[in-house]
């Protein structure tokens, strides 16, 4: 815990005691009122600690909260050196290569917390970040503000492993959907700035459908129940239709519902790759649960062009079952 008051260090302490892993955690803490030279120090003590029971076989989480305290923290700590503060505004986070996972078992894992903003200074330590980290995203304040939790910019996810983290199917539709929200980020950002010269592109260009779009893109990544548990088949079917811009076609109240329909034509959907009765034939549903982790929808062309037209098909039955 760096730079953080000592009543919010505390707290957190307290939250700790009264769960589960009471017997199970360390805090390192170096408060705001702390020398910088301990909260530079304090990344390296706990990952040192980390280390010695990942050496012993033991499953380690270290989470550096405050690492934008470290940035500050090593800024001055260059100065102190005698190096050019604008060269080494931020850290290369050195200790961030102790972390792995060894053939004993042992593991070490880094969770890095950044508080970062529009500045320079920010993109600095985001490029550092995204530089030693595995995976990164960014949380949006005006989204959070805007009652979208969790409130993560999917424009902002800089970087991500895919092997051997990440299903490749699932891979294939996120690059493809981050594909349509850059498209609608751009076209909001064209019309920001047409409305500081008195143009209303929104109006003039007929955009209402576009926004509807972009409105429902972000509602079924933020608006989900947090606590409710997707089959990976059934992330990767509901993406799949989100890749094909299905979302454009209904209401935002609509969204679950619609997903559900699609779901349930996949499920009650007959499918065999192979022509034929050599093999007997099972649900799209399950075909797309048999893809294994190093698949992709696009590697079976048939399972795609399958998919593709359940979608249109569900997606007109749904249309025609809603009220006016």
């Amino acid at each position: 815990s760096l730079g953080q008051t000592s009543h919010s260090t505390l707290a957190l302490a307290n939250t700790f005691e009264s769960s589960k892993t009471s017997t199970r955690f360390t805090i390192i803490s170096a408060n705001a009122s702390q020398p910088w030279g301990m909260q530079w120090l304090a990344p390296y003590s706990a990952t040192a600690l980390g280390e010695r029971l990942m050496l012993d076989g033991r499953k380690v989480l270290v989470v550096f909260e405050g690492m934008t305290a470290f940035g500050a923290a090593h800024e001055r700590f260059s100065i102190a050196q005698g190096a050019n503060p604008s060269n080494h505004a931020q850290p290369h986070a050195s200790f961030l290569e102790r972390f792995m996972q060894r053939a004993n078992g042992g593991s070490m894992t880094a969770l890095c917390i950044f508080d970062t903003d529009e500045s320079s200074q920010s993109d600095k330590m985001r490029d550092n970040a995204y530089g030693t980290v595995d995976s990164a995203i960014e949380f949006d304040r005006s989204m959070f503000l805007q009652r979208f939790f969790p409130a993560i910019n999917c424009m902002n996810i800089g970087k991500c492993s895919v092997q051997p983290f990440q299903h490749r199917a699932l891979a294939e539709l996120a690059i493809k959907i981050k594909g349509i929200m850059f498209e609608l980020a751009e076209l909001q950002n064209s019309m920001d700035k047409a409305s500081q010269i008195g143009i209303n592109l929104r109006d003039e260009m007929d955009l209402d459908f576009e926004l509807n779009h972009a409105r429902n893109l972000q509602s079924f990544f933020c608006r989900q129940d947090p606590g409710k548990h997707f089959p990976i088949q059934e992330e990767i079917i509901h993406l799949f239709a989100v890749s094909k811009s299905a979302l454009e076609k209904i209401r935002e109240d609509e969204i679950e519902g619609f997903l559900n329909h699609y779901l349930s034509w996949t499920k009650n959907t007959r499918y065999n790759e192979l022509s034929g009765d050599v093999v007997a034939p099972i649900s799209v549903y399950e075909a797309v649960a048999n893809l294994s982790s190093a698949q992709k929808i696009s590697d079976s062309i048939k399972l795609e062009s399958v998919l593709t037209e359940l979608l249109e098909s569900s997606l007109k039955s749904f249309k025609e079952d809603q009220p006016l």
